[in-house]
């Protein structure tokens, strides 16, 4: 019997706790297609969507014309439809809320239910600029920052929580001077979502570590270093509720004419269905054959009834800026 192994990928912009014994995994080429229900939504958010498709053997079918409910707190919230396999959600969820989806096409129906989980609450952010090197030897000037978050509920439970960071850069692209004076000014902006995380120690739970910073982490053969595309971490490593995020983002370049920096960082508060979820999604999107201790990952589902993630998660935000630009309209040069 020929089978084939498939993961319901999931556009995360910007990535169980009923049910964490079903599985995504292998499916039989005989198998009656299910219904899946993708949908990472966030709470008090107007762009909130779901997706619906069907399983296959070699792909998924998109599905149009579904009817889908949404339940806030046992009551009707929304009965929508779409003629594309976007269901637009305008419900309004708030923490502690438990939400429910009932998705039904033709024969086939699915349902999956959260609870909003608490928000975190951004205490504090410092930073400090620090050297790190390459494995070629090369210096790379980073900003370290210290992110200081306070979750009370994860005093009675672990709590489980994403971390996103957007990076805004603008940098002068050119300019004129008239008498002295800047009369005209063109800006380059560009954005960056990276930043490295060796210094935390919940960020980088489950990673083998460098003993120094040229070891190559590919010379280990015997089991695959995972990357925490999505930037998870548990409430495992907080103290009375507390916990400060330690990340560093490279410093941008920028000639004499200096640069102005926004970054802004998103810490969601996600349920422990979506925690699992991606963290499986993370350990597909690492694995390699060959490794003798890195079995094939297993995608797990919440969804009754059919397949795929259902969650809400709750964010705060955190805004940092920094304005160092020497050249901008009106400035005198000599």
């Amino acid at each position: 019997m020929k089978r084939h192994i498939y993961i319901l990928a999931l556009a995360i912009a910007s990535l169980l706790a009923a049910s964490c014994d079903k599985e995504i995994g292998t499916v039989d080429f005989n198998e009656q297609p299910r219904l899946i229900i993708n949908s990472l939504m966030t709470a008090n958010d107007t762009a909130n969507f779901v997706e619906l498709h069907l399983t296959g053997n070699t792909e998924t079918k998109p599905v149009k014309g579904a009817q889908v409910r949404i339940f806030v707190n046992g009551s009707l919230s929304e009965e929508i439809t779409s003629d594309s396999s976007t269901y637009m959600i305008k419900s309004q969820f708030e923490s502690g809320d438990k939400v429910k989806i009932e998705a039904k096409a033709d024969k086939y129906e699915a349902s999956a239910e959260v609870v909003v989980p608490d928000t975190v609450e951004v205490l504090s952010i410092d930073s400090v600029e620090v050297v790190m090197y390459d494995k070629y030897h090369y210096a790379q000037h980073f900003m370290r920052y210290f992110i200081r978050i306070k979750d009370l509920s994860a005093l009675s439970e672990t709590k489980y929580y994403r971390l996103s960071v957007t990076q805004e850069v603008t940098t002068v692209g050119g300019y004129g001077v008239y008498d002295g004076i800047v009369d005209h000014v063109s800006y380059y902006t560009y954005l960056n979502h990276e930043y490295a995380y060796s210094s935390d120690i919940a960020l980088s739970e489950g990673e083998i570590k460098k003993e120094n910073n040229f070891e190559d982490i590919d010379d280990i053969d015997m089991v695959e270093n995972v990357f925490n595309y999505y930037g998870l971490f548990r409430s495992s490593y907080f103290k009375n509720g507390e916990y400060t995020l330690a990340i560093d983002i490279k410093e941008p370049y920028y000639r004499s004419e200096g640069y102005a920096e926004n970054i802004q960082f998103e810490i969601r508060s996600i349920p422990r269905s979506e925690y699992f979820y991606l963290q499986a999604i993370t350990s597909f999107q690492n694995y390699e054959e060959g490794y003798a201790l890195s079995p094939t990952p297993i995608v797990p589902s919440n969804v009754n009834g059919g397949t795929g993630i259902f969650s809400v998660s709750a964010m705060a935000k955190a805004v940092v800026t920094r304005d160092l630009l020497k050249i901008k309209k009106g400035a005198k040069i000599w």
